[in-house]
């Protein structure tokens, strides 16, 4: 999360203060940065526009039903 943050904000503040502030190194966002994104991951980027639809649609009302 903090090295998607700092992706998010390398335009407006310095990776290095950035690092330093997250306690962070910055050999390990410059190693994130080059990771391949795995499969599980791929997968799981798929799926969450179709899971959020069902939940829309059910209203998160899936589950055990009280009477």
């Amino acid at each position: 999360m903090r090295f998607e943050f700092i992706e998010s904000q390398k335009k407006a503040y310095p990776i290095k203060v950035m690092c330093w502030v997250l306690n962070v190194s910055r050999s390990g966002f410059f190693a994130w940065r080059k990771k391949s994104v795995s499969k599980r991951e791929h997968e799981a980027a798929l799926l969450k526009p179709l899971l959020k639809q069902i939940q829309d649609k059910y209203k998160s009302s899936c589950g055990s039903a009280t009477t």
